[in-house]
């Protein structure tokens, strides 16, 4: 079984595409051609504070200090693991943990950009490895490999079943 259930989709309507008035779409352009804009200006703005930083970084300074002085603010992320995800209230985080994972501690980022922003990361530390805690975390990635694994076989059963049926997924256009 499952851990989390089984999903049936029911395909309820189908709509034909509709053109859209001249207006709307030149709005839609127009924001779209601001947001480009934004998004370039953003990210060599981005640049070089990142390069300022990193100058003040070979100099001594802390991360946080380094912002400062470029009149910026250096935001704490929570910290995590891969067992302790961090909080979902936790801004960027697919961007910061991708980007922290290439890191040595005391490294700085290129700019990472995402949907509307452009971060630079920057890696403290990484506390060290409690045995104790590495002993609960065994436990709970075994359970979660065997669930994966659970998963994967009724994927597979479900593949050959539609296969044996006649029932081939469509293909993308």
């Amino acid at each position: 079984t499952l851990e989390k259930g089984t999903y049936v989709l029911e395909l309820k309507e189908i709509q034909q595409p509709e053109t859209l008035p001249l207006e709307k779409v030149r709005k839609q352009l127009e924001d779209e051609l601001i947001g480009i804009a934004a998004d370039k200006a953003m990210t060599e703005k981005a640049g070089d504070l990142r390069a300022q930083i990193a100058e003040a970084r070979k100099a001594g300074k802390s991360f946080a200090e380094a912002a400062e002085a470029q009149k910026a603010t250096a935001v704490p992320f929570p910290a995590y693991s891969m067992m302790k995800r961090p909080p979902r209230e936790a801004e960027h985080a697919g961007l910061v943990i991708s980007t922290a994972a290439k890191l040595a501690p005391g490294d700085v980022s290129e700019v990472v950009q995402g949907p509307g922003v452009a971060l630079i990361v920057h890696v403290d530390q990484r506390p060290a490895v409690d045995e104790k805690d590495m002993k609960e975390a065994s436990e709970e990635i075994a359970q979660r490999i065997t669930s994966n694994r659970q998963l994967l076989a009724v994927l597979a059963w479900f593949a050959d079943r539609r296969e044996a049926a006649g029932l081939l997924p469509s293909k993308r256009r």
